[in-house]
């Protein structure tokens, strides 16, 4: 006599639920675009230099990123459901605070709060999904991570791929027209262990954590972006939120790559220049450029050849 092993947990009101959860995460990734956005208007408000509102935004990140691996030990401490319900009130209690601070140092505390309580978010809802879906659903619950493609052939008819405009957009409708067959060889799998690079005042950080995360902040002074973009990777967000986002520089930058023979295909239609005056032109997103560096770090751990899973900061 067999016994079949349930692949998930039977709940009444799974809809409910799945609405709940992702409500959760959608206030937390609302949050960090919420920021980013107002950020000039709080340097305004409470008379802080350009060094000190930078604080709004990377004590969010480094509070997130230091909570993030610690979100499962104490899911098996206080239980997943009592732990998502703290994170969730907190979250909410700190962006309160966060709206009612009026000085630089209060924003900077309340603002790690933020980042302390939202960073569980994230994992957490992606556990409860696939707790409660069953595991042929799971990639209709959870949806395929990256674009899927791990094995491609391209021909090219020059030294190297055309910018096209900029991004990566083009390529993804490529692929979406392509014939893509599965492969008989399972893709290797790496688990990102806890490790930083440092290079001037560039850092990267691998954070053990489920899925596929990236945070990336950028600063390029008063003239040039500043700011944060989260993501959870999947075939959707990628597609949808970075693979649009085109190359970026500052305008003495482009100047000095012309000047070398480097960037002779740029342009203004394939590249976004800023100086004193702001975008050469329109952005496709509030934080364009945060998404395509981004979409670079994307790239550069695709050379990893193995199928990732952590948090990339």
């Amino acid at each position: 006599m067999t016994q079949t092993v349930p692949t998930h947990r039977e709940v009444a009101n799974r809809g409910l639920l799945v609405v709940s959860v992702m409500l959760a995460t959608l206030m937390q990734a609302l949050d960090t675009t919420i920021a980013n956005v107002a950020l000039p208007n709080m340097q305004g408000t409470l008379s802080a230099t350009q060094d000190q509102i930078a604080w709004v935004l990377t004590s969010y990140i480094v509070a997130a990123a230091i909570a993030t691996p610690a979100t499962g030990w104490l899911a098996s401490i206080m239980g997943r459901r009592r732990l998502l319900l703290v994170a969730i009130a907190g979250f909410t209690v700190a962006s309160v605070l966060c709206g009612m601070a009026t000085s630089i140092g209060a924003m900077v505390a309340f603002r790690l709060l933020q980042g302390l309580f939202g960073a569980s978010l994230v994992p957490l809802s992606q556990s409860t999904l696939l707790d409660v879906y069953p595991r042929e659903k799971h990639g209709a619950a959870m949806a395929l991570w990256g674009m899927g493609v791990s094995d491609a052939w391209l021909e090219l008819d020059g030294p190297e791929l055309p910018i096209m405009d900029g991004s990566a957009a083009p390529f993804v409708a490529a692929l979406d027209v392509a014939r893509v067959v599965s492969l008989e060889a399972e893709r290797p799998r790496l688990a990102l262990g806890q490790e930083a690079v440092t290079d001037g005042d560039r850092v990267v950080m691998a954070l053990p954590a489920a899925g596929c995360r990236i945070s990336v902040a950028v600063a390029y002074g008063p003239h040039g972006p500043n700011g944060l973009y989260q993501a959870m990777l999947s075939p959707e967000v990628f597609a949808r939120e970075i693979a649009p986002a085109r190359t970026f520089g500052m305008r003495d930058e482009v100047e000095a790559m012309r000047a070398a023979g480097f960037a002779r295909g740029g342009s203004l239609t394939n590249a976004v220049v800023f100086d004193e005056h702001g975008p050469s032109t329109a952005l496709r997103f509030p934080d364009e450029p945060e998404r395509h560096k981004a979409l670079d770090l994307i790239g550069d751990l695709a050379l990893l050849g193995a199928r990732w899973e952590g948090h990339v900061v």
